[in-house]
């Protein structure tokens, strides 16, 4: 191949890849309804009836968590999608909680530590007896 060629296939794959037109940034594409579908906790997997109707809204700047329609908590959030894993900062009833998140479409996985300051998961998985032990499993809600 000449260098010519080698240099325009180059570009040509370098903007579709940096393009980023099939894929809004996480800030944009996390907003909407989300229900919750699996919850582990300490090791356990949550039965469906404790989580059932169980909802997150996610706005701009704001997350509210809903169960039976009745709101829970609320609270602010920041992402660091250029981390790896993803990073989620949540701050609700004046508690600091770190996290990492996984959007992929319709589907979003959150794994927080559970102790405010604690030190952030690195998987997203669910151990007992460890710091990193509640992983939220959420599918975007149907309009």
């Amino acid at each position: 191949m000449r260098l010519g060629h080698f240099v325009a296939a180059a570009v040509t794959v370098l903007a579709v890849a940096g393009s980023g037109a099939t894929r809004p940034a996480d800030d944009e594409a996390i907003q909407g309804t989300w229900e919750v579908v699996g919850i582990s906790d300490n090791g356990e997997k949550a039965p469906p009836e404790k989580f059932k109707g169980a909802r997150m809204v996610i706005t701009k700047d704001k997350l509210t968590i809903l169960a039976d329609g009745k709101t829970q908590s609320t609270g602010t959030y920041k992402l660091t999608a250029a981390a790896r894993p993803r990073q989620i900062d949540l701050r609700v009833e004046e508690k600091h909680l770190k996290g990492i998140y996984d959007l992929r479409g319709d589907s979003l996985r959150l794994c927080f530590n559970e102790n405010p300051g604690g030190p952030r998961p690195t998987a997203f998985e669910s151990k007992k007896g460890s710091e990193n032990d509640q992983l939220f499993e959420l599918t975007r809600a149907k309009k």
